[in-house]
């Protein structure tokens, strides 16, 4: 659901965008047809069409409850079969405990889930490896979960990173060639198709996917974690007992469910 949620919206947002352009481009011809002007009239409706849309569904909002709704579940879970806090009681007691807490986070978002299946949500693999020792717990949570973790952070903050830069140069470009057209303009008074609104609104429309897409703010977040798992990696000599790998496995959680804390905040702010 959190995909579909963010195709659509991501989807819509390129199509609002591309019109909006698109308008400013047949605009410039308006004067001189009323075919363009038409044209360029009907493009803009469309614009404000897909507004509607995007305010009527939320697809964002969707999107960031789904997501937040997944790393809370993924968190809970591998606290549970790490035996880590708060589930590192008795089996009876650490199931109903982690059954309640599951219901719990999907009861407080009920537009973006379903209900619970005691038989469903715990397997008999998640059994078996909560019945295993601490050794065999650890090596399981170090393949599965942190490394896992750490490549896929590492991937993403250098990915958007990229992506900030590229988006960063490309809108100067606009920008630049946008001042270059007004100043022809200003030259060229005559000159009726100076594309200079065109320039503006492309400066515009990829800022604000810039903004959309948080490239930025995604490439630091994405950034600060991986560091944090690299710091919890170095800790793992550390892991000697039950007690030691609560207290790891906590530690690494932790720094995991910043990132679904922040899909919530967005939720929250929207």
């Amino acid at each position: 659901m959190s995909v579909q949620a963010q195709n659509n919206y991501l989807r819509l947002m390129r199509f609002s965008l591309a019109f909006l352009i698109l308008g400013s481009l047949t605009s410039l011809f308006s004067g001189s047809s009323e075919v363009f002007a038409i044209v360029s009239a009907c493009i803009l409706s469309l614009v404000v069409f897909i507004s509607l849309i995007l305010a009527r569904k939320r697809y964002d909002i969707t999107w960031y409850l789904t997501r937040a709704i997944a790393e809370s579940v993924k968190t809970i879970t591998w606290r549970y079969v790490m035996k880590a806090k708060p589930f590192n009681q008795s089996d009876p007691i650490a199931r109903t405990n982690f059954l309640k807490d599951l219901n719990k986070i999907l009861s407080q978002n009920r537009s973006g889930c379903c209900t619970v299946d005691d038989n469903e949500q715990i397997t008999q693999k998640m059994i078996e490896i909560r019945n295993g020792t601490y050794q065999e717990r650890l090596s399981i949570y170090l393949e599965k979960r942190v490394k896992d973790q750490s490549s896929w952070y590492i991937k993403k903050a250098r990915y958007n990173a990229t992506k900030t830069d590229q988006w960063f140069y490309a809108i100067i470009g606009m920008q630049f060639l946008a001042v270059l057209s007004a100043l022809v303009r200003i030259s060229e008074p005559q000159w009726n198709s100076i594309p200079t609104s065109v320039l503006t609104t492309m400066a515009a429309s990829s800022l604000s996917w810039m903004q959309t897409k948080r490239y930025q703010e995604l490439s630091s977040s994405y950034g600060l974690t991986a560091n944090e798992i690299g710091i919890i990696k170095s800790d793992v000599p550390s892991v000697v007992n039950e007690v030691t790998l609560c207290k790891f496995v906590g530690d690494a959680e932790n720094a995991f469910s910043r990132e679904h804390t922040q899909w919530q905040a967005r939720r929250d702010y929207n």
